[in-house]
């Protein structure tokens, strides 16, 4: 029978993530918006190569946890989750990094007083000022053995300015820029830009992408071929609890998403802009936190 942990490596959003001891599950708090997208996906193909696999829902009751990695307060999370594929699985020091994309973080059925606050927060950080946030990020550091660590306060206080140079250091293992890696990322955006040209059907609104990449793989001083890293490197949608399938007679089914294409296009030029710089150490933007690696490998 599988048990339930804490997940290790969640950097953003709200809910706490559990992780299964079945290989490779994540278990996200029950949302029954992000359940109807889920299961609605069979019908919408064309997402499923830009989301994690989805594996129904389940229940955790106390007895689900695993003795030896017990919650503190496990009464709290007991519950229906929502199954889904955790991207990381097997890597050895997961580098993540969480970006809310668009400006409009509210869906169609939200009361006003979520709308003002939804609208405010978008207005007071780069959400309004470039269609993406920082909610998170972990990066593993080849110098230091540790990863460097960001939360969603500081994403919330960051600077259109200092975005770019934040998420550049995502991709700099304390050693060098790993370019290698840049580059896998912004082609597999790219794609998700151009279905974002073709759907017609959802908003998926405060919605993020998940990038991650196995910092082992490029620990060292020198670029490894791309072909060694496709496999440890990957891109998601995720974040689907105000995803909005849209009637078929709704305007809006008429032209693409442009404000999560705004946010997307951004970040393309901020990944074309790093590969564009010489490789200089990475400039600390804001405050970030070390946090030791664990002694062995992630994987669930």
């Amino acid at each position: 029978m599988a048990t339930i942990c804490l997940y290790p490596h969640q950097v953003g959003g709200h809910k706490i993530l559990l992780k299964s001891s079945k290989r490779g599950i994540i278990l996200k708090p029950f949302d029954q918006k992000e359940y109807d997208f889920y299961e609605s996906l069979r019908f919408f193909p064309e997402f499923l190569s830009f989301t994690c696999v989805y594996y129904g829902v389940t229940r955790c009751s106390l007895s689900s946890f695993s003795a030896s990695d017990r919650p503190s307060h496990p009464q709290s999370l007991v519950g229906d989750y929502v199954m889904i594929q955790d991207i990381t699985a097997g890597f050895q020091r997961p580098c993540v990094l969480d970006i809310k994309v668009g400006t409009r973080q509210y869906d169609d059925d939200a009361p006003p007083h979520k709308i003002r606050s939804h609208t405010l927060r978008s207005q007071t950080t780069t959400s309004g000022s470039l269609g993406l946030r920082i909610c998170g990020m972990q990066v593993y550091q080849s110098t230091t053995l540790c990863y460097m660590c960001l939360d969603r306060h500081c994403g919330r206080a960051l600077s259109k300015e200092a975005f770019p140079g934040t998420v550049r250091q995502f991709f700099h293992n304390g050693h060098r820029l790993c370019r290698e890696v840049v580059r896998i990322v912004r082609a597999q955006i790219s794609r998700i830009e151009a279905l974002f040209t073709r759907q017609r059907s959802h908003r998926l609104y405060s919605s993020s992408l998940l990038l991650v990449y196995d910092g082992v793989m490029v620990a060292g001083p020198e670029e490894r071929p791309a072909d060694d890293l496709v496999c440890s490197t990957d891109v998601r949608i995720v974040d689907f609890a105000h995803a909005t399938r849209l009637p078929a007679m709704d305007s809006r089914t008429r032209v693409p998403d442009e404000d999560y294409l705004s946010g997307i296009r951004t970040l393309l030029a901020i990944l074309d802009g790093i590969l564009a710089e010489p490789d200089l150490p990475p400039v600390i933007t804001t405050a970030p936190s070390n946090r030791p690696c664990q002694s062995q490998s992630t994987a669930v």
